[in-house]
């Protein structure tokens, strides 16, 4: 199916316009520097592999049955865990976010995450998990695209990636930004950014997901799952605020993740200068974490 580009960033454009033009701007990309903080020592990984390790003896999944547990190593030495833990809502925490967080329970001086190691008890599958989407800008604002991740297995395995390498297109979001959604069946959904009387922020993305889901219904989007299907074709996000548009992050990013089986096209553009850029969500989203309930 060809992507009609110029048809989708109309209808981003025509979702726009009642929200108001803020102060705030994108910062610039940050750029990955290798040489900035130094690879931990495999005495200092052994440590917080183990630490990892135990703290994923307290994660509570008893629907996922995946135990992960998380061990971050701030830049002072200090380090700090945390377990994942699930809610008959099916909502919950990574262990990543839980040890974030006891950062910020702790009364140690806030401090820059050097290093994270998050490991698992379950079996499969036999390499340890990444962060997810959610997780990674998370640990983006306690560090940098220089700390450092290693995932650790059951069976021993491990590998080390820095969090640039797995966020190669991070930046700060704008206030406000649109997008036009064009599902399998060529139907297109619209959705703008809609900050929450909570403080919270209801993603364009989602929102267009969310169009999407009450329209074709779940029964039917989970049938197209089972059968590897693709649901989504193409994505078009807009802000007018910047030159060359947003990309998804975060917790819009892993949505499209788990909806996005197949090539899924994304491109952005911006209102000064127009200069679209079109990549894959594997682009954005390199060996992103997904989990397969139904063999849980």
């Amino acid at each position: 199916m060809t992507v009609p580009w110029e048809d989708l960033k109309r209808e981003a454009i025509a979702a726009l316009p009642y929200l108001e033009r803020p102060d705030r701007v994108m910062l610039e990309e940050e750029a990955l520097q290798p040489s900035a903080w130094e690879d931990p020592e495999e005495s200092e990984w052994a440590v917080l592999g183990q630490r990892a390790l135990g703290a994923a003896t307290k994660a509570y999944a008893p629907y996922s049955k995946y135990p992960v547990g998380a061990a971050l190593l701030s830049r002072s030495g200090e380090v700090y865990l945390g377990s994942n833990s699930e809610m008959a809502t099916l909502q919950g925490a990574c262990a990543e976010a839980n040890a974030l967080a006891s950062i910020l329970s702790s009364a140690q001086p806030l401090d820059q995450v050097r290093a994270v190691a998050v490991a698992t008890l379950a079996d499969k599958p036999p390499r340890g998990p990444l962060p997810c989407a959610s997780c990674r800008y998370q640990l983006l604002g306690f560090g940098s695209k220089n700390t450092w991740i290693r995932s650790l297995g059951r069976s021993g395995s491990s590998e080390s990636v820095m969090l640039g390498t797995l966020l190669p297109h991070a930046h700060s979001m704008p206030s406000r930004w649109s997008v036009a959604l064009m599902a399998f069946n060529g139907n297109v959904y619209t959705g703008v950014n809609t900050p929450l009387s909570s403080g919270q922020l209801m993603s364009a993305e989602r929102n267009a997901l969310a169009a999407l889901k009450q329209d074709i219904g779940g029964p039917r989007i989970l049938e197209m799952k089972r059968r590897s299907l693709p649901i989504l074709h193409a994505l078009h996000l807009y802000s007018p605020d910047l030159p060359r548009g947003p990309w998804p992050q975060g917790l819009a990013l892993q949505d499209l993740a788990e909806w996005g089986l197949g090539p899924l096209m994304i491109r952005r553009s911006g209102g000064e200068g127009d200069d679209p850029v079109t990549r894959s969500l594997s682009d954005l989203y390199p060996a992103g974490f997904y989990f397969d309930f139904s063999e849980a």
